[in-house]
């Protein structure tokens, strides 16, 4: 199981509103309609949250640590994991 989620936005189209796409390094996705009613990183967590539901063990806590990239998308990662990436 990939440990790491980005978050882009994808932007409103004639036939779609604003979105928000949450995937991993295989090729799994979760998109949603953009959360106007939260702000700024909440938003991209907001996704990021959605593609765990759809994806990892809803049974098990994740200690999520986010981070933002120089193009704007957001990583999330599972903070238990870091130090396998870290040795």
């Amino acid at each position: 199981m990939n440990m790491l989620i980005e978050v882009k936005y994808l932007q409103a189209t004639d036939s779609r509103g604003a979105r928000l796409k949450a995937f991993d390094a295989d090729n799994n996705s979760a998109t949603i309609p953009f959360p106007y009613e939260c702000s700024g990183r909440v938003a991209y967590r907001k996704a990021a949250l959605e593609f765990m539901r759809r994806y990892w063990k809803p049974n098990l806590k994740y200690d999520m640590t986010e981070g933002r990239l120089a193009n704007g998308n957001y990583v999330f990662i599972n903070a238990a994991h870091i130090g396998c990436y870290l040795n």
